[in-house]
């Protein structure tokens, strides 16, 4: 006979190695004609848990005071792989972000440019939670934001006024 059960993982988890143990030792069972179990313990085949909600460590420009010319680089640091993130997940103020690229799914990286004739003293950028680890957890947070950095675009002028036009 075959008997059932639904296992449900512990939310938190990330672990690769697991299997489940059934006692059969002195376990107060037998088949119907009264046969004990061969083996103490019976295993199942191993099997991955991943229930842990990945999070954005950290948000990271290079340069914090940008001036007319100058770009930086922008670094996003996650707790582990993720998968769906792009552009469209990120929000930058006054300025524009080439697109995020990643060679390992935890460290991403984009290029700022401020805009132009631009002075602002409070900037932030800002990532929304469409995206996931590669188990398919979402993250908590609705968004997570970047530090302060400043823009200082605008170039000065010059204007010369004259008293008297008649010399």
């Amino acid at each position: 006979q075959t008997w059932t059960a639904t296992f449900e993982p512990t939310a938190g988890v990330e672990d690769a190695d697991n299997v489940i143990t059934v006692n059969t030792d002195d376990a107060g069972w037998t088949d119907i004609a009264g046969n004990t179990p061969d083996s103490a313990t019976t295993e199942s085949a191993n099997y991955e848990i991943d229930t842990l909600k990945p999070t954005l460590n950290n948000i990271a420009l290079d340069d914090t005071a940008l001036k007319a010319g100058e770009t930086t680089e922008v670094t996003f640091t996650f707790s582990e792989a993720v998968t769906n993130f792009s552009n469209s997940d990120i929000t930058v103020a006054n300025g524009t972000l080439t697109d995020v690229s990643s060679t390992d799914g935890i460290t991403w990286t984009a290029t700022f440019e401020p805009a132009i004739d631009v002075e602002d003293a409070s900037n932030i950028i800002t990532v929304n939670n469409d995206w996931t680890d590669i188990a398919g957890n979402t993250p908590d947070s609705a968004t997570y934001s970047s530090d302060n950095y400043e823009i200082d675009t605008r170039k000065p002028t010059l204007e010369i006024t004259l008293t008297d036009t008649v010399l």
